[in-house]
């Protein structure tokens, strides 16, 4: 009984383990994505160059989920009224990279009203 039970763990961990190969074999650098995203980076610079840093992202994530990857690398900016720009037009918080016309190697300006 006890060997049986071993014998089924030991097939549950090399499933669990496949799947997960699969899932990785199917990402490149170790992230899951789905057909249609693209792996990016972006540069995030401030005016007073204080900020000046770059985060990897998809294109369909929301820009406000690389603003909150900043404000925990510069919290300083987090209490400040600020606003971001892509080639001179104001970046949606609330849109996708794609939506914002951000691309690979885009550089984001750091606004302070």
């Amino acid at each position: 009984m006890k060997a049986t039970l071993n014998s089924k763990n030991l097939g549950v961990q090399n499933l669990t383990y496949n799947n997960e190969l699969k899932k990785l074999s199917n990402s490149k650098s170790g992230s899951i994505y789905k057909p249609g995203e693209k792996i990016m980076a972006v540069h995030f610079i401030s005016k007073d160059y204080k900020v000046n840093c770059s985060f990897p992202c998809k294109n369909t994530d929301i820009f406000v989920k690389l603003e909150d990857k900043l404000y925990n690398k510069y919290p300083e900016y987090k209490e400040l009224n600020t606003y971001f720009t892509v080639g001179g037009n104001i970046v949606k918080r609330f849109k996708t990279m794609e939506q914002n016309n951000i691309q690979n190697s885009s550089v984001i300006l750091l606004n302070i009203y």
